[in-house]
């Protein structure tokens, strides 16, 4: 297999890239290192870019699937349930079950502990090779990822690890070694994760089908009512906005229509760059062609124009709307 490692993860042009077992990346994983601030470890990733360049357009095979378990619930990581934690002596053993449960079920791995661990919340990786390496793309990457954290929930228990994290230039920083750093190699059998891949994908293909008969049917139910309603009365604006708003909320073509009129960039499915109404920026701003993606036009300006949480969303009618194109 091959592994790029970034000496500084913010020199993304400065990759050094081996072929190497597994025994040996679980060697280079378990190293000794000293702390350092996070942003100067060395940093590395299972894919390798053409040209030497991380980017994620330049990803092109992976050769190790890795997963980020950070027990993202909002409870655990409460500051108040850590400092709880201290106080009644409470150790997670998240990393201990989900060893021994690899070991019982002979599936070949690597753990380790990431820089961010601690007794009282476990925080590591796992990693799991791949028998051929896979296309870095997101028609073939994506799914196998998205399969992977949903195995991993099934089999362990929800909230380990996030489905959206999956670029394929993803980079992962090394660790300390420190009093609770661990590192474990687990020897077993590979895990079909193309398979698991491709019945992801079919059960999508299969919700997506649904999804879009349910809003064509939705948008014929809308479009009769407003060629004819009751045949007693003449359409009116409300009648029309109604129908307008419902068109653009889920018809590919409104909302595509929608983006050229908006001056957006079109960058696969997603249309980019239109001018938030709220901060006038365009920097940040993004929908989805496909309306079964995700149906609300968002601002990733989280902290500024959003709830510090998440991204500011609004209807797409609204924005159409908002820049008279109603």
């Amino acid at each position: 297999m091959k592994i790029s490692v970034f000496p500084h993860v913010k020199k993304p042009k400065q990759i050094h890239e081996y072929d190497v077992t597994f025994e040996q990346l679980h060697i280079f994983i378990s190293k000794h290192r000293e702390k350092r601030n996070k942003i100067d470890m060395t940093a590395w990733s299972p894919t390798i870019f053409r040209p030497l360049h991380r980017l994620t357009e330049n990803a092109t095979y992976m050769f190790c699937l890795v997963l980020d378990i950070d027990q993202k619930s909002k409870e655990l990581n409460d500051p108040k349930y850590i400092e709880h934690a201290k106080q009644v002596g409470h150790i997670d053993n998240t990393y201990s079950i989900i060893e021994s449960e690899l070991n019982r079920m002979q599936i070949q791995a690597i753990m380790h502990t990431s820089y961010s661990n601690t007794k009282e919340l476990n925080k590591f990786r796992i990693i799991f090779p791949l028998e051929k390496p896979i296309p870095a793309n997101d028609e073939t990457w994506k799914p196998i990822y998205r399969a992977a954290v949903e195995w991993l929930h099934s089999t362990f228990g929800e909230g380990l690890t996030d489905k959206s994290t999956c670029d394929p230039a993803r980079a992962y920083y090394t660790t300390p070694t420190l009093e609770d750093s661990r590192a474990s190699r687990i020897d077993g059998q590979y895990i079909d994760w193309i398979g698991k891949g491709d019945e992801y994908k079919e059960r999508e293909r299969i919700e997506q089908e649904k999804k879009r008969a349910e809003v064509q049917n939705r948008l014929a139910i809308r479009k009769s009512h407003t060629d004819n309603i009751d045949a007693k009365r003449h359409v009116t604006f409300s009648d029309h906005r109604r129908y307008m708003y419902d068109l653009l909320k889920y018809d590919r073509d409104a909302r595509t229509s929608l983006a050229h009129k908006l001056g957006a960039k079109i960058v696969g499915n997603r249309a980019e760059r239109w001018t938030c109404p709220a901060c006038l920026r365009n920097d940040a701003t993004y929908f989805y062609i496909e309306p079964n993606s995700a149906t609300s036009l968002f601002c990733g300006h989280v902290q500024s124009c959003g709830d510090k949480k998440s991204p500011r969303y609004f209807t797409p009618g609204y924005i159409a709307e908002f820049y008279g194109f109603l």
